[in-house]
């Protein structure tokens, strides 16, 4: 197994420092990949170079669904084949129009993905769990050819067991984000360091046999290369 960082984790480092400088950090962590939130302004040819200058995969994307068509460029150029979806609203899935209409977004994203061979999927928050609704679940019974790739974090914090849930997902899991939950309160801690059954989550990548393993942090509770390097060493224990 390889790990990835979503860098969507290293914003404000990217806000201060420059997008260069959030690749670099992931490379000096001794990760293997990234998953993109956005470009930083890069062309594709010279995200391409970065990939390259820090030996670093770019394994997936973040991407709003009505956004996938001008993002194309990128996923031709560094190789993307995975493309998530990574938020809507819970009145997305609830209201029977709009979701009619979230569905036709993707089936025309689908459309535009398939031919290159790469996969589309979604990634939840807490709120597709709300009221004791599964919409993750809805949303990937209603477009077949979805994939998932849940957030263990928000599984926990959304009463779901994170585990359990992996393994019901079967075939449609794609990618597994690892984040996790501090002791205590609704913030995040170092991998391993907290509440999500890491054990548990780490049994399931690897029963599918999933050849990554992304991390994403929204909150660092340490300096963010403290974290990147002590998340690394405990999910290679895992």
């Amino acid at each position: 197994m390889k790990f990835a960082v979503q860098l969507y984790s290293l914003r404000d480092m990217a806000a201060k420092e420059g997008g260069e400088a959030a690749i670099k950090a992931v490379a000096d962590a001794g990760y293997d990949g990234v998953e993109f939130a956005g470009f930083y302004g890069y062309t594709p040819k010279q995200m391409a170079a970065l990939m390259k200058k820090y030996n670093l995969t770019p394994i997936s994307m973040h991407c709003g669904v009505k956004a996938i068509e001008e993002n194309l460029p990128y996923i031709d150029e560094l190789g993307i084949k995975n493309v998530f979806v990574a938020w809507a609203p819970k009145e997305d899935f609830d209201d029977e129009k709009r979701f009619a209409e979230f569905l036709s977004d993707f089936d025309r994203a689908h459309g535009w993905l398939a031919p290159r061979g790469v996969t589309l999927g979604y990634h939840n928050h807490e709120h597709e769990f709300a009221d004791g609704k599964d919409r993750f679940r809805q949303l990937l019974d209603a477009a077949p050819y979805l994939k998932a790739e849940p957030d263990v974090c928000w599984l926990t914090v959304g009463g779901v067991k994170p585990a359990e849930y992996l393994e019901a997902l079967g075939e449609k899991l794609a990618m597994v984000h690892v984040k996790e939950v501090a002791q205590g309160d609704r913030g995040e801690a170092v991998i391993g360091e907290g509440i999500v059954d890491m054990q548990g989550v780490f049994a399931q990548m690897k029963k599918r046999n999933l050849p990554w393993a992304v991390l994403e942090a929204e909150h660092f509770n340490c300096d963010a290369e403290e974290y990147l390097k002590r998340s690394l060493e405990n999910m290679k224990k895992f």
